[in-house]
């Protein structure tokens, strides 16, 4: 019993120092050509908030997906949304891994067509800011790159926050997803 009790004391002790020390995550999405792979957190606002850095690593071949990271927050329903974009060209055999990626913001309101913007390019392995926040006052403030948007994002309530990347090798460093 007392080992027992030692134990779960240790365990406790433990998680209650890495709540209180919690450093930002840090997110190695390496994905096969035409595969993704994500992390999706649920947020309760009525503030909203995913922030870090994006790298490009790796780009794979693809002739039907491009290379691609984002950030995104989503109405549950994803009637409304605004995400950050860093993508590739498709890759051919004879530029395969190689940049620039375009630096994009996206958003849809109401249901309605996808909406975009390039904002600039950057290089393979360039570290790019990028913050997106917003709260129930129906616009969010997008950081990309050293370029700050406002979009329409009207939500209440529960979202879906994330980050994603499909064919190739993106790092996400500090990584924040937060509801505040």
């Amino acid at each position: 019993m007392k080992k027992l009790v030692t134990t779960v004391c240790a365990l406790i002790s433990c998680c209650v120092a890495t709540q209180a020390s919690a450093e930002a995550i840090y997110f190695d999405c390496d994905t096969k050509s035409e595969h993704f792979s994500h992390i999706k957190v649920g947020q309760i606002g009525p503030h909203y908030h995913v922030g870090g850095k994006i790298t490009a690593a790796t780009l794979a071949r693809s002739d039907r997906f491009a290379p691609a990271a984002s950030a995104t927050l989503a109405s549950e329903d994803g009637a409304q949304s605004v995400w950050v974009q860093m993508i590739a060209p498709l890759s051919s055999k004879d530029n395969v891994g190689q940049g620039p990626v375009a630096l994009s913001v996206m958003s849809r309101v109401d249901g309605g067509p996808f909406n975009g913007e390039q904002l600039a390019k950057a290089e393979m392995h360039q570290t790019i800011d990028f913050a997106i926040d917003a709260d129930e006052g129906g616009q969010a403030t997008i950081k990309f790159g050293g370029v700050e948007r406002k979009l329409p994002f009207h939500v209440k309530g529960r979202i879906v926050a994330g980050v994603s990347c499909s064919t190739g090798q993106f790092t996400f460093t500090d990584l924040e997803i937060m509801g505040r």
